[in-house]
């Protein structure tokens, strides 16, 4: 939240007046769906005697948001990269080829991932939040592939 506020008065002078284009909706993703993602992860550990549907909801729905925020940086990086590039008609090219088999190869990933989660059964109404069990481990090729994707951006 400081972070937040620290750049507040650079953001309303610099952003908030420009034009409207794809990098400044991709900056305002990046910027605030994280706060979406910290009340949404604060309902699942501290809500009290949440069933096992709500639970296994909110965990898919951080899942959805890792992946919604890993494909907006992951987008400011490769518009980045290209600029850095001096808009040169080959990384045009590469770039979006690389980006998109990526965020396709991760969708696919994190569906089967969230697929394999199970909500354990509340012991108590009176217990604090809620876990999941069983998760798979093909998380971790996720990360493989944007340790990839990050290798050829600078």
């Amino acid at each position: 939240l400081f972070d937040y506020f620290l750049t507040l008065g650079s953001e309303i002078d610099l952003i908030w007046p420009s034009p409207w284009n794809t990098v400044k909706v991709l900056f305002f993703l990046a910027r605030y769906t994280p706060f979406i993602d910290l009340f949404n992860m604060a309902y699942h550990h501290f809500t009290y005697g949440l069933s096992e549907r709500n639970c296994a909801a909110s965990y898919h729905a951080t899942g959805w948001l890792f992946l919604l925020g890993v494909s907006v940086t992951e987008a400011i990086q490769t518009f980045r990269t290209w600029a850095v590039w001096k808009n040169d008609r080959r990384i045009q090219t590469i770039l979006p080829i690389t980006y998109a088999g990526t965020l396709i190869s991760a969708t696919v990933l994190v569906a089967k991932f969230l697929g394999t989660l199970q909500s354990p059964l509340l012991l108590s109404p009176a217990l604090e939040g809620c876990t999941v069990i069983n998760g798979s481990s093909i998380l971790s090729i996720v990360w493989m592939l944007l340790l990839g994707l990050d290798s050829g951006t600078p």
